[in-house]
Parts: structure tokens; sequence; C-alpha cells
């Protein structure tokens, strides 16, 4: 699922008018240098831009989505139902900019790839963009996980690593890798990247 789901994301964005594919700009002044072709991607991610759900950025879509199922969650304890959390992270069809946690991430994976593949990307970006995917997917499969529980503690405390991750190494730290990465850690990546690509 997260991988035709990354993918198709990566076609709509790479599709988009708003993504360098436009006329080129007048050449800059010889003391400014023009802006890296990564720049639109990683502005999805952290700024938004009219190619993002309400021109909000990615990042700020997924957390929406958190916080809209840690409410879900709390309702769940006093008997609310579980299809609002999984509404939350899977997205609910004519919610308008909330398009859930599962599309925002994998959003955040597909812009994260196509700033790395720009011809112009800084050389810090392939890397970075890998750790993105790794940490996107271990976020997509944990909110698929959690979008399928009934039980509200098995709820809240999915919704707490998909917010902080969890140390499955025993290193003492939740990182990017496969299985630990959270919110927090995919939020660093990405300030990263965006840093590297001048957005």
């Amino acid at each position: 699922m997260r991988r035709a789901a990354v993918a198709a994301l990566l076609l709509a964005f790479s599709a988009s008018p708003t993504l360098g594919q436009h006329a080129p700009a007048p050449p800059a002044a010889a003391s400014v240098p023009a802006p890296s072709a990564a720049r639109q991607p990683m502005l999805n991610i952290t700024t938004g831009s009219p190619a993002t759900p309400g021109g909000k950025a990615l990042i700020d879509l997924a957390e929406q989505a958190l916080v809209d199922a840690r409410h879900a969650a709390d309702r769940m304890v006093a008997g609310g139902p579980a299809s609002a959390v999984a509404a939350a992270l899977d997205g609910t069809p004519g919610a308008g900019d909330r398009i859930g946690f599962v599309r925002a991430v994998a959003g955040i994976a597909a812009n994260a790839e196509l700033a790395a593949r720009a011809k112009d990307a800084p050389g810090s970006l392939p890397a970075a963009a890998a750790r993105v995917d790794t940490c996107a997917g271990t976020l997509i499969d944990r909110a698929e996980a959690a979008a399928g529980l009934s039980d509200a503690a098995a709820v809240k405390r999915d919704l707490d690593a998909l917010a902080d991750g969890i140390d499955v190494n025993g290193d003492g730290t939740a990182g990017w890798s496969d299985g630990e990465c959270g919110l927090a850690q995919l939020k660093a990546l990405v300030a990263q990247m965006a840093a590297d690509a001048g957005a």
C-alpha cells in the first residue's frame, strides 16, 4: 500500500505545473545564485504551495491529522467510534485540506524524492531522501495498523509512537531507521533537507 501511495503522489506532484515546469525565470543577478530545482518540492513539505492541499505545508497537514486522530482516540475512551481515528489517519474524502496522516506522509516522501532527483540538487539530498522514505514507510505502516485497532489504549499507544517514534534497537533514542521513526524524526529530516535545498 505505502509504495503505491508514494508512487501515485510522486506522479501527481511531478506533473504539477507548480514544480518548476513553468517558463524559466529571467537570469538572476551575478551575486545571487538561482534557486535550486530541489527547492520547490521542499517548500511543498515545509511551507506549502499552490500544489499542496489548501496551500498548506505537508508536514503541517500530517501534524493536524495526528492531532485529529488523538482527539478521536480520546473520544474512543468515552465510547466514541474507532472509525474516527481511521478517518484522521487515512483521510476522509470531502474533508477539504484534511487529507489524512498517511497521504500527507506519502506526499512528504514523494516530494523529498523529487527534490533529490533535481539535476542541481545538493549532494546531501539523495541520502536524506532515502532516510525520509524509510521513515515515511515506518509511519505509514504504523498509521495503517493503528487505524485498524478497536482498543482505545492500544490506539493511544500507537499514536504516541507516531508522534515521537520508538526505540526499537535499544540504543536509547528513536531514530529515523526502519521501525523507529516518528513524526518528530521526520520533521528533523525534512528540515535539514530544506536547509540544504535553500528552501
